[in-house]
């Protein structure tokens, strides 16, 4: 026997026996396809399949291996510009909108219920505020001891804790005056109930203080025409309060009124006197400054006055300080053409407010007078305002 099959005749008969079934195969192959290309012809009963062109689907029918599918290999740069664009990224689908509402911007919180600021309405300059009244000024202490009146006896001598029934008299340098209580009566040579003279050379004393005092007036004996505080010389007046009197204080050259409560509001009925809270007839160099200025009744030429009668109104400064008056106008400011000095120089009324106390215009007639000849070299009304409105007073 043959090492590695049958005998050759079996090797021979095998041989033909697959020779006629790869012939029968093929007849079988070509008459299919002869059957598929009868059914793509028009005229036919039912509608044309849809066949795919697909060379490598034909050859696997007819048992011969179809070309290999090209991979498309990727150019050393990039994809080569003869093969098929690189595909785009799926888009993204757009997220579909839920069914929840979306949420409102942000809106500013709703108001509370507190109710909008008013406006600030201004009050009574007596009562409250920015400026002195009468619980804000005068002595520290009522533990006062009785006292007649007195004159300065020495230099730098110091008057306190007294309640003078009298006038006082100052004569001497340094003299202080603080924490006293003055009743004016206007009699006993009490024309002046606080009263800055001239030493018996002619000479003025020097730093002269008054602070922290109160004088009001006896009414029961007190003449209208009678001035609280006469300053013949200068002096300093700070947090003190003066009232019941016709004219509260009358300077001359250098005083600083500073932080007082000033109210000349005692008059005899038709006497005739001018009078004013606070006044000069002529002098230079005034500081007048955060006082309240009053005014009151028949008589009242203004709150503060200054007429050139006997000199020249000169440098003055007048700042924040309240008027109010019934005279004709709440300031005279230096400049009176009837007067012996008609023309004041360097008066500067700066950031006053002009109460309506009495009238809206503050005066009688309006807020100031004496600016004749424009209020003369140097004049400055600047910042000044009515009171109650905060408007601007041109």
């Amino acid at each position: 026997m043959p090492k590695y099959g049958g005998s050759p005749a079996r090797r021979k008969a095998s041989r033909r026996r697959t020779i006629v079934l790869s012939t029968l195969v093929a007849s079988a192959l070509v008459g299919g396809g002869a059957l598929a290309s009868n059914g793509l012809q028009s005229g036919g009963q039912s509608e044309p399949q849809a066949i795919a062109d697909d060379t490598l689907s034909v050859a696997r029918e007819l048992g011969t291996p179809g070309p290999k599918p090209k991979k498309d290999t990727p150019h050393k740069y990039g994809w080569h510009k003869v093969q098929r664009p690189k595909p785009s990224p799926t888009p993204t689908a757009t997220p579909t909108p839920t069914t929840e509402p979306t949420q409102e911007p942000s809106r500013e919180p709703e108001p509370t219920a507190t109710a909008e600021p008013a406006t600030e309405q201004p009050t009574a300059p007596e009562e409250q505020g920015p400026f002195p009244t009468m619980e804000t000024t005068g002595p520290r202490t009522s533990d006062l001891s009785p006292s007649e009146g007195i004159t300065t006896s020495e230099t730098g001598q110091v008057i306190e804790g007294l309640d003078v029934d009298g006038p006082i008299k100052i004569i001497h340098d340094d003299a202080t005056v603080r924490d006293v209580r003055i009743t004016h009566t206007g009699s006993g040579g009490g024309q002046y109930a606080l009263h800055i003279a001239e030493k018996s050379n002619g000479e003025c004393p020097q730093n002269v203080v008054i602070q922290h005092i109160e004088i009001v007036g006896d009414k029961s004996e007190l003449a209208d025409d009678a001035i609280a505080l006469y300053g013949a010389c200068p002096f300093t007046l700070q947090e003190s309060r003066i009232y019941d009197v016709g004219s509260a204080v009358r300077i001359t050259d250098g005083s600083h009124i500073e932080g007082n409560f000033l109210r000349g509001n005692f008059y005899n009925p038709d006497s005739g006197t001018h009078r004013s809270a606070l006044g000069l007839n002529g002098g230079a160099d005034h500081v007048i400054t955060g006082n309240t200025i009053d005014c009151e009744g028949p008589g009242c030429s203004g709150a503060f006055v200054m007429y050139g009668d006997f000199a020249q109104v000169r440098n003055v400064l007048v700042e924040h300080n309240l008027l109010n008056t019934t005279g004709s106008y709440c300031t005279y400011a230096g400049s009176l053409d009837a007067k012996e000095h008609p023309v004041a120089e360097d008066v500067r009324y700066i950031d006053n407010h002009f109460g309506q106390k009495y009238f809206d215009t503050c005066g009688r007639y309006g807020p100031v007078s004496g600016r004749d000849s424009n209020g003369g070299p140097g004049f400055v009304w600047e910042g000044n305002v009515w009171a109650d409105t905060g408007k601007l007073i041109e």
